[in-house]
């Protein structure tokens, strides 16, 4: 069963890595902390594993890389914006084409 909507109120991803701002869930309920936790569990596994690039799926404010539900439907999810931080190349499952691309250049630097 997937979660219940929950977009991030009044501000940005960054004011929530920050501990400024909040996710709400549509019954109204605040999941920052698990948005939170779910941003830190996918950096320790790229960390982990010496990941540099990810695809996650855009609309999100789990994983949107160029939109999230923020009520604007602009910015960087919570773990899109952690994994930049630390790094990582973050693309949307739309931009698969620029992904191949830096991949290429990964490889073949």
């Amino acid at each position: 069963m997937p979660r219940p909507a929950a977009e991030i109120i009044t501000g940005d991803t960054v004011a929530v890595l920050a501990g400024v701002n909040q996710v709400m869930a549509v019954h109204g309920d605040d999941v920052t902390g698990q948005f939170l936790r779910g941003a830190e569990i996918a950096l320790q596994t790229v960390q982990t594993h010496g990941i540099r690039m990810a695809i996650l799926k855009d609309g999100s404010p789990s994983c949107g890389s160029t939109r999230i539900h923020d009520g604007t439907f602009t910015g960087r999810s919570i773990t899109a914006l952690l994994l930049e931080q630390h790094g990582v190349r973050v693309f949307a499952e739309t931009e698969i084409e620029q992904a191949a691309q830096w991949l290429a250049k990964l490889e073949n630097p």
